[in-house]
C-alpha cells in the first residue's frame, strides 16, 4: 500500500511538472508573438513615415514647378 501510495505521489508530481513545462512554453510563445508584433507595427510605422516624406516630397516638387512657371509667365 505504502509502494502505491508513493508511485501515485511521483505521478503527480510528474503531472505537475508537465503542466508547469507546458504553461511556461505557451508564456514563451505569447512573448515571441508579441515581439514579431512589434517588431512588424515599426516596420509598418517607418515605412508609413518614408511614404509621407516621399509625398510631402512631391508636393515641394510640383509647387516649385508652378512657382518656376508663374515667374516665367511674369
Amino acid at each position: 500500500a505504502q509502494q502505491e501510495l508513493i508511485e501515485k505521489e511521483r505521478e503527480k508530481e510528474k503531472e505537475r511538472h508537465l503542466k508547469i513545462q507546458r504553461h511556461a512554453e505557451a508564456v514563451r510563445q505569447q512573448v515571441r508573438e508579441r515581439e514579431t508584433l512589434t517588431v512588424t507595427q515599426r516596420r509598418e510605422l517607418f515605412r508609413e513615415g518614408e511614404r509621407l516624406e516621399e509625398e510631402a516630397r512631391n508636393r515641394r516638387a510640383r509647387l516649385d514647378e508652378i512657382k518656376e512657371k508663374k515667374l516665367r509667365e511674369l
